[in-house]
């Protein structure tokens, strides 16, 4: 029997940096769940053009009569790309001990998910978070669920189809509190103390602190992101003379709203939270 060690073996299995597919490494990304990818980039300079081409419309001519040109409609969106980077360090001894790489790795991961998510959702600089880029907005949530109905209607008037909901945790807790009727303890999204399944309206609800206690209700094909593999390294000569281990992990994302009437929000009063 031969003994699996790094020498002999594919380099992927001993490397300076690993890259591993975002589906693996932080499967709760939003911009995995709520966008098309459509490019992968690295480097805080380098941005995606997406080109867009459209006409005005096919009309009816007769017979032997002459078509009228039409014009082209072009335009572009534009993705920016930035890297999330993380770097930890443990000693040695620490590192060896047994679970504690898998526990560090596992809160690594969870972090980089944080990032991302609050990226995606709200960042205030490029890339813009997708509820800065002037999404749709269908209104205050009631008592009922009209808006998110309404912001639903609005993504399909303009050729979408929703795909999900992203919701704040008080924006999904003030879902479920909807009662089906006002003097019933009945809610109108679940029944009696069993937890509601986390959908509306036929569609998967992800809830997300960084939604700004509201519902957005997405059309993935219009959230266009880049982003690239997430890089994963570890090395025991960055402090040598510590005899540590430093690990690092680096990941490339961007995302743009291509039409803000694809994607809508529902704002939730928090005043009595």
């Amino acid at each position: 029997m031969t003994t699996f060690a790094t020498t002999g073996s594919e380099k992927s299995f001993a490397p300076d940096v690993r890259a591993l597919a975002p589906a693996d490494i932080v499967p709760d990304a939003l911009i995995i769940k709520a966008s098309t990818k459509v490019a992968t980039l690295k480097g805080d300079e380098p941005v995606v053009r997406i080109p867009f081409a459209e006409f005005d419309g096919t009309d009816f001519v007769g017979e032997a009569a002459t078509i009228p040109e039409d014009d082209v409609i072009d335009s572009e969106a534009t993705i920016s790309v930035r890297r999330l980077s993380l770097l930890f360090t443990c000693s040695r001894e620490q590192w060896g001990q047994p679970d504690v790489a898998d526990l560090l790795s596992a809160a690594a991961q969870r972090n980089l998910t944080r990032k991302a998510n609050a990226v995606f959702l709200s960042h205030a600089t490029a890339p813009l978070g997708v509820l800065n880029q002037s999404p749709f907005d269908a209104g205050p949530l009631g008592s009922n669920l009209d808006a998110v109905i309404d912001a639903v209607t609005h993504i399909e008037e303009f050729g979408g189809t929703p795909d999900l909901i992203v919701a704040s945790p008080v924006a999904w807790s003030e879902v479920q509190k909807l009662k089906t009727e006002s003097a019933s303890n009945e809610s109108l999204v679940g029944a009696g103390t069993t937890s509601a399944t986390r959908q509306l309206l036929g569609l998967p609800v992800v809830v997300d602190r960084d939604a700004g206690n509201s519902l957005v209700v997405i059309d993935k094909s219009a959230v266009l992101s880049a982003y690239s593999a997430v890089e994963v390294a570890s090395s025991e000569h960055f402090l040598f003379n510590a005899n540590n281990v430093a690990v690092r992990l680096l990941w490339h994302v961007g995302q743009v709203v291509s039409d803000p009437d694809r994607v809508a929000t529902v704002s939730v009063d928090t005043g009595s939270i």
